[in-house]
């Protein structure tokens, strides 16, 4: 996981916790998919993304989204990989709300990564 998808982890986190509906950042194309998943999981209401300034904005689910933050885990960073295969990933899906996983498809949920039957690095749990 880059570094900038961390900080805007954290941006979410701390607007989230500060009641903000909405935060801005700038942005690249994991961060765009990091949303997508955010959004298909309804933690985030929507996102748009300004093109000329490179940012992204994001507006909250603000009822699901505290419960989210405060059980994160973020479980890749820049000096460890965390890897999970696809029978570990079916043994810990029940566990957890949410899973973030980077694979050669782009970034997936766990319930996506099941369907496909990859697994890849673990990015965060929630």
């Amino acid at each position: 996981m880059k570094i900038s998808t961390i900080n805007f982890l954290v941006a979410l986190k701390n607007a989230s916790i500060a009641n903000k509906n909405f935060v801005s950042m700038q942005t690249n194309s994991q961060i765009i998919q990091f949303l997508q998943c955010l959004y298909l999981q309804s933690f985030i209401l929507s996102y748009n993304y300004c093109l000329k300034k490179k940012k992204v904005y994001a507006y909250f689910n603000m009822a699901q989204v505290l419960n989210f933050f405060n059980n994160l885990k973020i479980m890749s960073t820049s000096s460890y990989n965390g890897y999970i295969k696809y029978l570990d990933l079916c043994k810990i899906i029940a566990h957890y709300k949410v899973l973030v996983i980077s694979t050669n498809k782009g970034l997936l949920t766990g319930d996506a990564c099941k369907k496909y039957k990859i697994g890849g690095k673990l990015l965060f749990l929630s």
